[in-house]
């Protein structure tokens, strides 16, 4: 129920007040028989207000009545079963294996014990029939090629007797070639190793150990670009900083969870609290990330492409480049997307739980939208899963990469031209765009969210930090990987340390209290410019770290404990608001806003985020990425 202002003896901020009234009433009492009682003659006299009033009554759920939540449970539960048979049966096959290696070692050690004795007797005997021109002559005709040298001290044996053959002498050395590490060579290692069938490999991608290896793993090949994990990490809890006020907060509108609204707008005019305004600008660096990656591992295959050109190449490149982004990001989405839309509902109640949940209502008719990766083009009120439009805008982005790699292939500075312009582009597109919608973030709740479906979300609108993307890794593709000059590396560090600093904190001017409006020329230049801007200090940092002159920011950047955090990072984007409203919606008391309740809130966030993450990506993220290798023949 909204509460007039003129009924309020307080400043609201220009905050609409909703109360909501929480009140236990006997099982037999429905929400009518309550809002009849709101809306008696008698308490409209005392406050007219009370007519607008919605009742909503907080009802046992059961899912045995909702075919839709019964039909995500039993998928879930065909999910968990393929994972306990791959996790039991790549058990087996592990011990199966190391069992047979210790077997063979065993038998080999056997083998060996035996040369020794045969050589002692041969010694003292004097009888000599193996003699070295034999074991040359083996080797001639065995091993005749520089990988398999007999090793130094070699003493050959004949396992029937003292007049044992040169086959005899071959075999044992077979066996010591595949089981003496310093003899084997890799090629051969790798022909050792289990060769399982199509359904095993199936079963076995499902695995917990398989995939819990895959996700804690620390390792980084010898050219990674190791900073990478930690931008990723600190930008997705940037993220996280700025949804904990959001998501449950003050996301749903008539759904109020907050003891003290009016002090928002208090912290907001704070000079530390622009960080949390200036989170739209982790998007950022994740797009500047997407099209560096991009640029970086496909421009060589393009360019060989190019130079054996022919149309059955060119649409099988294309293919398998559009499946395998298609196939990293689809399967988790939309095992979310079902969580969300068929068993939200369920997760918890109270008096916060809202009767609808536009967020996963609005899925049940536009899934499809989020399937096709086009639901950032819907109105803010129809999105499904709304937070998600960053994967619409970034498959966008990738699909249009293609043809700027064809054409960097073809040319570099037809292709340099083209991202140049692609990059003015979107920059002149936010510009007009907010010139026109007008409004900022902050305030997209009061236009209606035109700001977010006109200039906020649209991809037209934010290609500009995906193009610094792609020209940096153009550049770290083509420019050898040495370090700069100490003048051109402080020169660097000064300029990217005094961009990002303006591009956050420059809005305190507009915010802070008694602050001076911007005009709309000013607020169109910064939505131009700030994303761009800020995308190509995070773009220096990389390239800094990388090439050698990141200093301490590249030990922390690059730590290895951040390297399964990275990894988790696309599970918990998706993840986390489902945990920040679920957490809200549950409550049975109001929050209360302070500096140390938001932090604690925040922390909160953070680690129950990444915990759920751990699970999901260890169930639909890694296997399915296994899978991939199969349905490819790899």
């Amino acid at each position: 129920m909204n509460v007039p202002q003129e009924v309020l003896a307080m400043d609201t901020k220009g905050i609409q007040l909703h109360l909501t009234w929480g009140l236990c009433i006997p099982d037999s009492c429905q929400h009518n028989d309550v809002k009849g009682l709101l809306s008696t003659e008698a308490l409209k006299t005392i406050a007219p207000f009370l007519g607008s009033v919605s009742v909503h009554c907080s009802e046992e759920k059961s899912v045995s009545d909702d075919p839709s939540a019964i039909t995500a449970i039993a998928i879930l539960a065909i999910f968990g079963s393929i994972m306990l048979i791959g996790t039991a049966l790549e058990f087996i096959l592990s011990k199966r294996s190391k069992w047979h290696k210790s077997w063979s070692l065993d038998k080999f050690s056997k083998v060996q014990n035996n040369s020794k004795q045969h050589n002692e007797i041969d010694t003292t005997s004097g009888n000599k029939d193996m003699s070295a021109g034999t074991v040359e002559s083996c080797k001639t005709d065995k091993l005749d090629n520089k990988e398999n040298v007999l090793p130094e001290n070699y003493v050959p044996h004949a396992e029937h007797g003292m007049n044992g053959s040169c086959k005899d002498m071959c075999s044992e050395l077979d066996m010591k070639k595949y089981y003496q590490k310093e003899v084997v060579p890799e090629s051969e290692k790798n022909a050792c190793k289990r060769n399982d069938g199509v359904l095993i490999r199936f079963l076995t991608a499902f695995a917990i150990q398989v995939n819990t290896k895959k996700i804690v793993s620390v390792k980084a090949g010898q050219n990674a670009i190791n900073c990478i994990h930690g931008v990723r990490f600190l930008s997705i809890t940037w993220v996280l900083l700025g949804h904990s006020l959001n998501y449950g907060l003050f996301s749903l509108p008539g759904v109020w969870t907050t003891a003290n609204p009016v002090r928002v707008p208090e912290m907001l005019e704070t000079f530390t609290y622009q960080a949390v305004l200036s989170i739209p600008l982790a998007v950022d660096s994740f797009f500047m990330i997407s099209g560096m990656l991009v640029a970086y591992s496909q421009i060589n295959s393009a360019s060989r492409l190019m130079d054996n050109f022919s149309c059955s190449k060119t649409a099988a490149f294309a293919g398998k480049y559009i499946f395998h982004r298609f196939w990293r990001l689809t399967p988790l989405y939309m095992i979310v997307i079902m969580v969300l839309t068929c068993l939200m509902n369920y997760f918890g109640d109270g008096p916060f739980w809202p009767s609808a949940l536009p967020l996963a209502d609005n899925c049940r008719t536009n899934w499809w939208t989020n399937l096709l990766y086009i639901n950032n083009f819907l109105p803010a009120v129809n999105q499904c899963m709304s937070w998600s439009w960053f994967l619409s805008d970034d498959m966008q982005f990738y699909v249009m990469t293609l043809f700027v790699l064809i054409f960097l292939a073809v040319s570099m500075k037809i292709g340099l031209v083209l991202i140049s312009v692609l990059m003015i582009g979107g920059m002149s597109a936010a510009a007009y765009s907010e010139h026109t919608y007008k409004g900022d973030l902050l305030h997209g709740k009061e236009d209606n969210d035109v700001y977010w479906t006109n200039v906020y979300t649209p991809p037209w609108c934010r290609v500009s930090a995906y193009c610094v993307g792609l020209l940096l890794g153009i550049i770290m593709k083509k420019r050898p990987r040495k370090q700069l000059n100490w003048i051109q590396a402080v020169i660097g560090w000064t300029l990217a340390t005094a961009g990002g600093l303006f591009v956050v904190y420059i809005p305190y001017t507009y915010y802070r209290k008694g602050g001076t409006p911007w005009s709309i020329d000013v607020k169109s230049a910064y939505e131009s410019l700030a994303r761009p801007l800020w995308a190509s200090c995070v773009a220096w940092v990389v390239f800094a770290c990388h090439n050698g002159n990141g200093g301490v920011v590249n030990k922390i950047l690059s730590w290895r404990g951040l390297v399964p955090l990275s990894r988790l990072s696309y599970a918990v984007y998706l993840i986390h608001p489902i945990v920040m409203m679920t957490h809200f919606y549950s409550r049975r008391t109001l929050f209360y806003i302070s500096d140390f309740n938001v932090v604690y809130l925040y922390i909160g966030h953070t680690v129950v985020s990444f915990m759920v993450a751990f699970v999901a990506s260890l169930a639909f993220e890694s296997s399915f990425l296994s899978l991939e290798k199969i349905i490819m023949g790899r």
